[in-house]
């Protein structure tokens, strides 16, 4: 899968949110993690970006994808998988690329103390139960810095800081002038050719959150209901969110692709049309 001449995009599973986090909330998918508490809603879009020779995974996904992910990763291997954010949704198949280099958000303030129990977040280690113990290994982990990536980084996939739904994310937004960038989501079976493609990870949750954002209900927009959730700094995350949102919107324009963290790919031509 892919070549010198142009971006190759895999949408290897198509993430699902079952409600939202202002809802009376379904745990049945948190709790087939094995984790505790079971605050998980559905699985999260995994990505792969085939270009100029390099392989990079967004997203491992979830340990309940992990079939599907066998199925259509195919052969080829990843050089780099980069993880939006920290929640374990996110990462926790990065064992099934041992030999590829791992990469977390320069920001994130979390991942070491929620995987060794230690230090400010250590109370949320439960949320990490049920993952790979491979997975779990923070040698593994280097920070991505958007400013310093690897010298064999293709130059058409930009990383964007997009904190807000968690201290620390980080979103790739995939751009070629000349060559289409093809799209393949296998989980749809649909095809595309594309200028501009933003993997926005839980920036974007999904199309149902952009409608809330264009019709100002931006409280209903962010999802950023973690770490944060009833402190001071839940606040100061949304705002960060909607800003990150904003960024994310003006980088892809009302044509280009968004492959949000847990819906189907959109446009935003299709939500100020629908309203």
């Amino acid at each position: 899968m892919g070549d010198k001449m142009g971006a190759k995009i895999y949408i290897l599973n198509e993430g699902t949110c079952k409600v939202n986090p202002f809802a009376t909330r379904n745990f049945v998918y948190g709790k087939l993690t094995g984790r505790i508490p079971s605050v998980v809603t559905g699985g999260p879009t995994v990505a792969a970006i085939w270009a100029e020779e390099c392989g990079i995974v967004y997203d491992s996904g979830d340990t309940l994808d992990r079939t599907v992910l066998e199925k259509n990763i195919g052969a080829r291997k990843p050089d780099y998988v980069v993880a939006g954010h920290t929640h374990p949704d996110h990462f926790a198949n990065n064992d099934m690329f041992p030999a590829a280099r791992w990469f977390y958000p320069i920001g994130d303030e979390a991942l070491e103390s929620v995987l060794t129990g230690t230090g400010e977040y250590a109370k949320f280690s439960g949320l990490y139960q049920g993952l790979p113990e491979a997975s779990r290994d923070t040698k593994k982990f280097e920070r991505l810095d958007p400013a310093k990536l690897p010298e064999d980084w293709p130059e058409l996939v930009d990383v964007i800081e997009t904190d807000g739904h968690m201290i620390g994310h980080q979103s790739l937004v995939i751009r070629s002038a000349d060559t289409p960038i093809e799209v393949n989501n296998i989980a749809s079976a649909e095809k595309s050719e594309e200028k501009t493609v933003v993997l926005a990870g839980d920036a974007i949750i999904s199309k149902d959150y952009v409608q809330r954002f264009f019709k100002g209900d931006y409280r209903h927009a962010a999802y950023n209901i973690s770490f944060y959730d009833g402190t001071p700094r839940e606040q100061t995350q949304r705002g960060k969110e909607i800003g990150s949102m904003a960024r994310l919107f003006e980088l892809v324009g009302d044509d280009g692709l968004i492959v949000p963290g847990h819906g189907k790919p959109f446009r935003l031509s299709e939500v100020r049309k629908n309203g």
